[in-house]
């Protein structure tokens, strides 16, 4: 084992030791080590921070054309909407490392078999929950309207803002890039429930805040049976394309 020389005594120790046993100073390699955690340490708080910040640039964007749609024909107001919040997402996920391995990755094989069985219990939830919401004398909100008052076809526009862009979008930014990044600072399973919280109330729909909340843990546990973003997408984009077309073929 090789020696080196005590900065603080001079003398002699184990180049492994964490303290001098002459003076008992921390060991240079220890000050290193100890630098370098926190320098990785404020690297992973910088991550996370601009991931909420991004969150909170969604939340607003949301809310202003939520209220403010009223300005703009309501399908050019959606497809404005859609792209302007693809900005901050583009942000934190294109620098984001795991997003992009998340992405790049497809997952085994067998866990493809979960997509099946996520679209069928998501379908016997939300069928339950809008049944119940139903029963309480909510209204309950019809996607395909605006677009059918336009004069669209189901398989343009609609499909393309409703089936393509909300699931890549989404499942990019809370289970690629802000699940990934809470989980540096919680538990898996902690991260799990923020991320679906923060995914829920981005959708500013109280009665749907259940529904959502639960479709972000579906998606979040996609992403972390597979470790890889695309089973998520493809449910996220199935469901999405059921609704509008049962919202399109089925009187509200």
């Amino acid at each position: 084992m090789s020696e080196v020389l005590c900065p603080s005594c001079g003398a002699l120790q184990r180049a492994d030791s964490a303290f001098c046993t002459g003076c008992g100073a921390t060991s240079v390699a220890s000050k290193a080590e100890a630098r370098e955690r926190h320098v990785q340490e404020r690297q992973k708080r910088k991550r996370l921070k601009a991931g909420l910040v991004a969150w909170g640039a969604l939340l607003l964007l949301n809310g202003a054309f939520a209220f403010g749609l009223g300005a703009f024909d309501p399908v050019e107001g959606e497809a404005l909407a859609t792209g302007i919040m693809l900005v901050p997402i583009l942000l934190v996920a294109l620098p984001d490392r795991g997003a992009r391995r998340q992405l790049s990755a497809l997952g085994p094989l067998r866990d493809w078999l979960l997509v099946p069985l996520a679209v069928l219990g998501i379908w016997l939830f939300m069928s339950l929950y809008f049944f119940v919401l139903g029963g309480l004398g909510a209204e309950t909100f019809n996607c395909a309207e605006d677009y059918q008052a336009a004069g669209l076809s189901l398989w343009g526009l609609p499909m393309l803002l409703t089936a393509i862009m909300p699931p890549l979008m989404e499942e990019t930014f809370f289970r690629g890039v802000l699940q990934g990044r809470l989980e540096a600072f919680m538990s898996a399973k902690e991260a799990l429930i923020v991320q679906a919280a923060l995914f829920s109330v981005l959708h500013m729909a109280y009665l749907n805040f259940v529904s959502h909340f639960v479709l972000g843990l579906i998606f979040g546990l996609l992403r972390t049976r597979t470790g890889s973003l695309w089973p998520g997408i493809l449910v996220h984009a199935i469901w999405n394309g059921m609704v509008l077309f049962g919202d399109w073929t089925v009187p509200a």
